[in-house]
């Protein structure tokens, strides 16, 4: 018997499996770092979240916020975050009967606007915008909540 051509063809085999499997290697991890995760729009909408929260309880608008003297930013909310980077931003505005009461904005607020309402790029800013309805001493206020989110380091 000879061996020898045994030897031969189990070295062929095995280098083309690691040749293989150090390939499938290296695909799987250019795949891996190529993915590219944008969460600017879950950033926004977390954001647009934790204003409700703030602002409302169980349909009613919190009496403190009507206050000319409200500030809005408290435990859940640092204030330094929309300062700092520029990278957050968030508008509310209440209407009791299509006349603005109050409007609250923070952020930068030179672009942000005009930047949510475009899209395509990925140099805009991840956004999320509602209206919706709050009660508050028998008056049906509309409260409209523009968030946005800018930060690339998600």
């Amino acid at each position: 018997m000879n061996k020898k051509a045994d030897s031969k063809l189990l070295s062929i085999w095995l280098f083309i499996i690691f040749v293989l499997i150090g390939g499938l290697i290296v695909i799987g991890v250019f795949i891996y770092y190529s993915n590219q995760n944008d969460i600017r729009s879950v950033e926004a909408l977390t954001l647009y979240n934790k204003l409700v929260d703030i602002i409302s309880n169980n349909g009613y608008l919190k009496d403190e916020v009507s206050k000319d003297s409200y500030n809005i930013f408290n435990k859940e909310l640092n204030k330094n975050v929309f300062r700092d980077n520029g990278d957050f931003y968030f508008k509310i505005e209440i209407f009791d009967k299509d006349k603005l009461v109050k409007s609250i904005v923070e952020g930068n607020k030179a672009d942000f606007e005009v930047n949510c309402h475009l899209s395509g790029n990925s140099k805009f800013p991840g956004c999320y915008e509602k209206t919706f309805y709050l009660l508050n001493n028998d008056r049906k206020l509309k409260v409209h909540i523009l968030t946005g989110s800018r930060n690339e380091n998600s």
